[in-house]
């Protein structure tokens, strides 16, 4: 199973406690019980997407090093081709700042 699918049930299953929690008859026990799964819930959901934004940034990082390292042989291998070679710097340019971005993101907690 994909974390995507994780994810669609784990939300699937707070969808059910917040309509859960609208049934004046429980008890607090009930209560409480409900408030505790949502918690594990979202504990879940959040170390989940930590796990798919850690990837991403993994995976982001070993391309776009790869990335540039390309653009340095095309632009080494004829100079009408540095075109070719600056866009694809410029294009690994803006993932390393897109990097930067979810990294420092996901470490203040805001992924």
């Amino acid at each position: 199973m994909s974390k995507e699918n994780t994810l669609a049930q784990i939300h699937a299953a707070q969808d059910t406690i917040i309509d859960a929690m609208a049934d004046p008859t429980l008890t607090p026990i009930q209560i409480k019980a409900l408030q505790d799964a949502s918690t594990k819930l979202r504990n879940m959901e959040r170390s989940i997407v930590g796990l798919i934004g850690q990837n991403l940034i993994n995976s982001l990082t070993t391309d776009s090093k790869a990335l540039k390292n390309l653009a340095e042989k095309i632009d080494e291998s004829a100079e009408q081709l540095s075109g070719v070679a600056a866009a694809v710097k410029n294009a690994a340019t803006v993932v390393e700042d897109f990097i930067k971005i979810i990294s420092t993101a996901g470490a203040a907690g805001l992924l």
